[in-house]
This record gives C-alpha cells, sequence and structure tokens, in this order.
C-alpha cells in the first residue's frame, strides 16, 4: 500500500510540474448565445501564424499576435483575414494556447480595428472561459449560433 501511495504522488508531482495550460484555470464558460453577447467579435478560422510580442519563459504568458483565416463570421467584422493580440495562456484564464494550423472558434472582447479597405480586422482579448475553443470541441455552439457570414 505504501509503494502505490509513493508512485501516485510521484505522478501528480509530474503532472503538475508539466506544462499544460491552464492548469489553475477552472471555470465554465458562456455557451451558445451568450458566448454572442458576451463578446465583440465571434468567429471560427484556421491559425496561419502566432508572433510573440514578448519572450516565452517558464514563468510567463507573453502577449501574442496570432493570424487566422476566416471561414465563418457570427458577431464583428466580416473579413478573409483577422489578426488577434492576447497572451498565450499557460496557467491564468486569461489568453489561450492558440497552435499554428489548428481550427477555432474565437470569441474575441474588442475589435480594436476594421479595416474595409484591406479586408482585414484587428482584435483584442480572449478568454479560456470567454467561449474561444478547438473547433472540434465548439459543436453545440456552433448548432446554436446557426449559420454565419462567409467572408469574401
Amino acid at each position: 500500500m505504501r509503494r502505490t501511495s509513493v508512485v501516485f504522488v510521484a505522478v501528480l508531482i509530474s503532472l503538475l510540474q508539466s506544462h499544460h495550460p491552464a492548469w489553475t484555470c477552472s471555470c465554465i464558460g458562456p455557451t451558445g448565445p451568450d458566448i454572442l453577447s458576451n463578446n465583440a467579435a465571434v468567429f471560427t478560422g484556421e491559425v496561419t501564424a502566432i508572433e510573440y510580442l514578448e519572450p516565452d519563459t517558464e514563468s510567463s504568458e507573453p502577449p501574442i499576435r496570432v493570424a487566422f483565416e476566416v471561414n465563418e463570421v457570427w458577431k464583428g467584422p466580416v473579413r478573409t483575414t483577422v489578426t488577434l493580440t492576447t497572451i498565450y495562456n499557460k496557467f491564468s484564464c486569461d489568453g489561450y494556447f492558440f497552435k499554428d494550423g489548428q481550427l477555432y472558434l474565437v470569441a474575441a472582447q474588442t475589435v480594436t480595428r476594421d479595416d474595409k479597405e484591406s479586408d482585414t480586422a484587428e482584435l483584442e482579448g480572449v478568454s479560456l472561459c470567454g467561449g474561444t475553443s478547438v473547433l472540434s470541441d465548439a459543436d453545440d455552439n456552433l448548432k446554436e449560433f446557426g449559420k454565419g457570414q462567409r467572408p469574401q
């Protein structure tokens, strides 16, 4: 019994020391229509680039700029490309841990620039608890949203 306890504690410590994003964040964020009403922009898109605006260290959550190719929009600018400034989430509820090439449902808090001439919009701020998720986890929300607009 004692050996089992030691192994369990060792496994638990190694899990807690890993760099899995948001270990300390626990929330139940908005769903469906609440995502739309709580955010300035809601869209689906693929991450095409991630730029770290400050060095990434083990103890920091650096600001990042994420570029998306937009697939569908429910709220906010209907543009083919969007850039989002937020933080790379590691241990808080702010920001998100975006991965290049991954598809997401993005719920951004602020539209900072909507340039109709260049077909690009700039957004700011997402939260782990604000409705942003990997697209494959967003089926229920997408059903509640209904059909969005496609950028042209």
